[in-house]
């Protein structure tokens, strides 16, 4: 079983990032905050859902240092409307990001 939270830095065109990545037992699903390189919040209580951009409604936020197009998607097996839940993150169940660059 995966832990209630997960934390790690990632490097997202050329700037780290933090992200926070934990379980709301409420409405039962994963949701992220990424903090900058300073840990001043960005963006936070993103749920992590499947077939959408995660950081499409944040472009104006400049995540990635500018790179056009960071897409941020969380993709569970091999079916694309599977949803994250508590026991496959990091499993099953894998955040990717991709540039157009």
């Amino acid at each position: 079983m995966s832990p209630r939270a997960q934390v790690f830095q990632v490097d997202i065109g050329s700037v780290y990032y933090t992200l926070n990545l934990r379980w709301n037992r409420v409405n039962q699903t994963w949701i992220m905050d990424i903090l900058d390189n300073l840990d001043t919040p960005m963006c936070m209580g993103v749920p992590l859902v499947t077939g959408v951009d995660l950081l499409g409604q944040f472009r104006y936020l400049g995540i990635g240092g500018g790179v056009p197009m960071i897409t941020m998607t969380i993709a569970v097996g091999h079916s694309p409307d599977e949803i994250p839940v508590y026991d496959n993150l990091g499993i099953d169940a894998h955040l990717f990001y991709k540039t157009a660059v």
